[in-house]
């Protein structure tokens, strides 16, 4: 989200102070679950592939158990960038709520509707929008 774009809708938003805060309290329940996968996944992401698979007695099987957690570290680190992506949208929504430009496309400045924020609350465009940015 650009900062122009919140000060340019700010105070415009076209939802009551009680659906705005409906959707907050949804965002941060799903910040604090993303926060708790974050640490998992860092955790994960930061073990040494060796420390997994232990002293093990046969070296192929070594090799095999090494190559398994480095793939799986590697997930987790893939994971990992993608919940802090979306920690990051959920930051910028709340502080569209705050500013109460929540709700605002932020191409076309119409109203993103209820069910579109209700299935993706960091919804930034209209479906309309958001098709034309795909394309």
């Amino acid at each position: 989200m650009s900062p122009h774009s919140t000060v340019r809708f700010r105070g415009c938003s076209p939802y009551a102070p009680e659906a705005l805060e409906e959707f907050k309290t949804a965002l941060l329940e799903r910040r604090l679950n993303l926060s708790r996968s974050a640490q998992g996944l860092a955790d994960s992401a930061c073990r040494p592939p060796c420390e997994a698979a232990g002293a093990l007695s046969s070296m192929p099987s070594q090799f095999g158990e090494m190559a398994s957690e480095t793939y799986e570290q590697e997930l987790s680190i893939e994971f990992l960038g993608k919940v802090q992506e979306e920690l990051q949208q959920i930051e910028e929504a709340i502080a569209r709520i705050e500013t109460r430009a929540y709700g605002i496309c932020e191409d076309c400045g119409g109203t993103i509707p209820h069910v579109r924020l209700e299935a993706l609350p960091t919804a930034r465009f209209c479906i309309s929008c958001q098709s034309r940015t795909e394309l």
